[in-house]
């Protein structure tokens, strides 16, 4: 362990410990690990958020998480950007969002490159800003989800695993929490495909997926994994599968409507008393 000198706001700068050759805090503007901030409006929460992730450090200089609590006029949300050049401090990171306490987190799931702004923890499998993990291992504690979205990503999870992912939400979500996914129709497009409505090509846009067409799925990844891969599907739903799955998961008022012409939306609310 050595001696670094730190600027805590609300604190001052002081010395603390840390481990040697892992990380420095700097007096560079951005860089402190716990910042408080009240947002002026939409607007202002979506600069605040880009300034945020954006800040530019090397890897060396920046704390293994930075956080920054912004009070604005939807309640209280937590930015949080992890130095994965820090790896044996990653889990202290992951392992932070279950302090907000028992169903109080709203959380969006595979947020991807543009999160949704009501949702106050926000993760995906790719080194994008949030946490970063698993959809089907995901580091809160039982009950800590008030609200859980998951907007186009089920079915990139494979058919074998789906039961097993739901139960997993089921688990983080508390008592009468919220859960709200949306897939691909994948009969409805199966149909138009067979009518002629689709050509071979979109059909194979929508209905398995494995574009890159974002930037998140652009080039490899560090092992030379090809990103879009994490973008292809492995799942397909229709109307009434979709419907009968989370039963046996813990959920209950399911509710499963068509979207924006293609889309399935499934809403369902935690059982109460059930833990899976």
């Amino acid at each position: 362990m050595r001696r670094v000198k730190g600027t805590f706001p609300g604190v001052g700068t002081r010395d603390v410990d840390a481990p040697a050759n892992v990380w420095q805090i700097t007096p560079q503007p951005g860089l402190d690990p716990l910042t408080t901030v009240t947002s002026a409006g939409a607007d202002h929460l979506v600069r605040l958020r880009g300034e945020f992730y954006s800040q530019p450090a090397a890897l060396a200089e920046s704390p293994p998480l930075r956080m920054r609590l912004v009070h604005h006029g939807g309640g209280d949300l937590v930015m949080m950007s992890v130095n994965h050049a820090a790896p044996s401090l990653v889990k202290v990171a992951t392992a932070r969002p279950a302090a907000a306490g028992p169903g109080r987190m709203r959380v969006e799931i595979g947020a991807g490159e543009k999160p949704d702004a009501t949702y106050r923890v926000h993760t995906d499998v790719l080194a994008l800003p949030g946490v970063v993990c698993r959809l089907d291992q995901l580091p809160f504690a039982d009950g800590a989800v008030s609200a859980l979205r998951a907007n186009h990503v089920l079915e990139h999870q494979s058919w074998e695993l789906v039961d097993t992912t739901l139960r997993e939400w089921a688990r983080v979500l508390g008592d009468g929490a919220s859960l709200c996914i949306g897939v691909p129709d994948a009969r409805l497009l199966a149909t138009q495909w067979a009518r002629g409505e689709l050509s071979a090509q979109e059909a194979n846009y929508w209905i398995l997926g494995g574009h890159s067409d974002r930037p998140a799925h652009k080039g490899c990844d560090e092992r030379g994994v090809p990103r879009w891969i994490w973008n292809a599907h492995h799942t397909l739903f229709d109307r009434d599968w979709l419907h009968d799955l989370p039963v046996t998961s813990g959920f209950t008022e399911i509710d499963v409507v068509a979207y924006a012409e293609r889309n399935l939306r499934f809403d369902a609310v935690r059982l109460r008393g059930s833990r899976p």
